[in-house]
């Protein structure tokens, strides 16, 4: 049960439904000037009767005119008189207070919303999922949904962020670090191909994934990057496409490595990942 990926997944699809929709103006102008076909028939008469509509217009027009800022400076009177009723206004209602998700999230709370999904992840039903942790964090089984349902919104918004923040850093490390990765990779080629020296490479580097790995010995590698592209060891052209692990930031400076997966046009292919 993937409940912590799932609540990532679910949030990022719900935040990339975000849409905006453009409205087009219409143009009045046509209708505002328009004069009708039986006003052209005699023209004095139509100016005339233009003028004094036009007249009547302005007239009513100035009237309202005068009307909305009365109306304007009565409403602002009003509610220098009254500020209260306009911050009575302003304040949300509490009523469901209980009902809504928190927006912001501590330190303390949000390790334990992680832990909790962690923990979630080793059981199958998950009401007994609730059951069995509920007893670890000395909770009631309700207590514990009550906790996860009122930060669910703060943590999963946090999540991503440090998901996204993550995934830039370690993409970023491709580039940075790329000719470390490449002695790396050369050094698992030349191991598994034997044959000869590397006269040539033309290999290109890549963030593989920015989630942990575990291989089939049990070691976890925090950072994961994919080589691909060819080389020539001695007289013989190779494709190649391997992934390699890095326990951490000093294996990664130092070219300490772990092969992940390998693939070559010459056969050989070799997958070292723990998929349980």
């Amino acid at each position: 049960m993937k409940l912590f990926k799932n609540l990532l997944i679910m949030t990022l699809v719900i935040l990339s439904l975000a849409s905006c929709s453009k409205k087009d103006p219409k143009d009045s102008l046509e209708k505002e000037t328009k004069i009708s076909e039986n006003d052209k028939k005699d023209s004095n008469d139509s100016k005339e009767k233009f003028v004094e509509k036009k007249n009547k217009d302005e007239k009513k027009n100035k009237n309202d005119e005068e009307k909305k800022d009365l109306n304007k400076d009565k409403d602002s009177k009003d509610k220098k008189e009254n500020p209260k009723d306009k911050k009575e206004e302003d304040e949300p209602s509490n009523k469901d207070s209980n009902s809504s998700q928190n927006t912001s999230i501590s330190e303390k709370d949000y390790k334990l919303f992680k832990d909790i999904y962690m923990e979630m992840e080793n059981y199958e039903d998950e009401d007994t999922a609730y059951n069995e942790i509920s007893k670890k964090h000395n909770m009631t089984v309700e207590e514990l949904k009550e906790f996860m349902a009122q930060n669910s919104d703060a943590a999963s918004e946090r999540l991503m962020e440090e998901v996204e923040n993550d995934f830039k850093l370690k993409d970023n490390y491709a580039e940075e670090f790329k000719e470390e990765i490449k002695k790396a990779a050369i050094n698992e080629i030349l191991a598994l191909e034997k044959k000869g020296d590397l006269s040539s490479e033309n290999l290109t580097v890549q963030l593989y994934t920015n989630e942990l790995v575990k291989d089939k010995n049990g070691e976890t590698y925090e950072f994961n990057y994919g080589v691909f592209g060819s080389v020539t060891l001695g007289d013989s052209p190779i494709d190649v496409d391997l992934a390699l692990g890095f326990k951490s930031l000093d294996d990664l400076k130092n070219s300490k490595a772990g092969l992940l997966t390998y693939f070559s046009s010459s056969g050989i292919v070799k997958s070292n990942i723990d998929n349980e």
